[in-house]
């Protein structure tokens, strides 16, 4: 998956885990609002690539665990500085300025606040599919 695919998604994190398991999160804009969360997990099978992919999508009211976020966000930031300085980056390349890319309220940290948040449950679904490997 590249950075910034044909749906206008964002990384949000592709990483490896010990076991050699490739894992990578990334957000993709719904219309007429919202997020969809995929996971897609990257392993060897008796030689053969395989992938499995999970995906979450935002309902209801959207937007909260940014918006709430995004207010500590703004609360932190110096006087002479612009409310998006900082907010929204490549987590892996800071030169890289895409309309879609992983923000503060994506952070790990933040899950324990937001159990029902898609990002969490992809989060959380690929930790179980990977101890189930």
């Amino acid at each position: 998956m590249s950075r910034n695919d044909a749906r206008g998604g964002g990384l949000i994190s592709a990483d490896v885990s010990p076991e050699g398991i490739g894992v990578v999160i990334a957000k993709f804009p719904q219309q007429p609002h919202g997020m969809t969360y995929e996971g897609t997990l990257i392993f060897a099978n008796n030689g053969t690539t395989r992938r499995a992919v999970v995906s979450f999508t935002e309902t209801g009211t959207t937007g909260i665990r940014d918006a709430l976020l995004f207010d500590r966000h703004l609360a932190r930031l110096a006087e002479n500085v612009g409310p998006l300085e900082g907010w929204m980056r490549d987590p892996y390349d800071a030169s890289r300025m895409d309309p879609l890319m992983r923000n503060d309220a994506d952070d790990e940290q933040y899950d324990h606040q937001f159990p029902d948040h898609p990002l969490t449950l992809v989060r959380a679904e690929l930790a179980r599919l990977q101890r189930s490997l």
